[in-house]
């Protein structure tokens, strides 16, 4: 409902991509999208200038309001960080573009600005259902979509003709129907099954090298945060209450009379080490707990929290 019209395929592509579902490429489906612009084939900026100019102001409108939302919910600062440049270069040429020609466009900068709370609401909704597909993964799918391709044979033809020829001493006209389809007697397309074959047993033992990896991290991390947790219980309870016990009694012994100002700062230097060293601790178990969260695939950000 954000989006009304214009990139909302393609904001539900990369919602359903983040999401865990997969591409495939079916070459023998049909698809007609009746539109009232023309595609871009040249790529160069003048050639996107003039294309720009020949599309409804309506058009143009929410094409640049839902491309904002689209970034917003479902980009992420690692990629952001990766391809900044590119994407830099390209959001100010269109920005300066619009200055300049286009300042009813603007408007959609200001919708886009006025709906970032409900963006936000959205983008936290993403994040916390977001499902990292890893690498070996999509080699895999790759591969068992490389052996359906390669099982597959032609589709058949019909193939319709009509020829002017001599029957008989006689030139007549002939029509005839033509029907070709492949029969797997000969070429069963056994090699290109094979070799696709052996590269998804190939991204099936990444797949698995990866798991046993990720599993192994998990464990180390686990249990690195079981020792420093315990190193942290330890310093407290036999370093930072007994130095803290000492300074408060050094305190009231100095207060009293009975105790100097050196054996005060002795204390208090004492006290302060103790804690100074349950603090770095404490980091050094907030970091484990990290590098943990990471092992298991869990984002870091909490749900109140959104990325730029």
């Amino acid at each position: 409902e954000l989006f009304f019209s214009y990139k909302e395929d393609v904001d539900l592509a990369w919602r359903l991509r983040l999401a865990g579902y997969q591409s495939f490429c079916l070459p023998v489906a049909v698809a007609y999208h009746n539109r009232t612009v023309r595609g871009q084939r040249d790529l160069s900026d003048q050639a996107a200038a003039d294309l720009r100019r020949s599309k409804d102001q309506m058009v143009k409108l929410y094409s640049y309001k839902n491309h904002l939302q689209t970034l917003f919910k479902n980009e992420f600062f690692s990629n952001l960080f990766k391809y900044f440049w590119p994407i830099f270069w390209y959001e100010l040429k269109k920005l300066v573009y619009i200055l300049l020609f286009e300042q009813s466009t603007l408007h959609g900068l200001g919708l886009y600005f006025k709906q970032r709370p409900k963006l936000k609401a959205k983008r936290r909704y993403i994040v916390k259902h977001i499902i990292k597909v890893k690498a070996g993964e999509i080699a895999k799918f790759q591969a068992e979509t490389l052996i359906a391709e390669s099982q597959r044979f032609a589709d058949p033809e019909l193939n319709l003709f009509r020829e002017r020829d001599y029957l008989n001493g006689e030139r007549r006209d002939v029509t005839g129907v033509g029907i070709s389809f492949q029969i797997p007697l000969w070429n069963q397309n056994r090699g290109p099954v094979a070799k696709a074959r052996a590269e998804a047993l190939r991204a099936r033992a990444q797949v698995e090298l990866r798991q046993r990896d990720m599993l192994t991290s998990l464990r180390q991390s686990y249990a690195e945060l079981a020792r420093v947790i315990e190193q942290a219980r330890r310093t407290r309870d036999n370093l930072l209450e007994p130095a803290r016990q000492v300074f408060d009694l050094t305190r009231r012994g100095f207060t009293s009379g009975e105790l100097n100002l050196l054996a005060l700062v002795d204390a208090n230097n004492t006290h302060f080490e103790a804690q100074s060293r349950y603090l770095d601790l404490l980091k050094e178990a907030h970091l484990a707990g990290a590098e943990l969260r990471l092992a298991a695939g869990i984002s870091l950000l909490e749900e109140r929290e959104v990325q730029p």
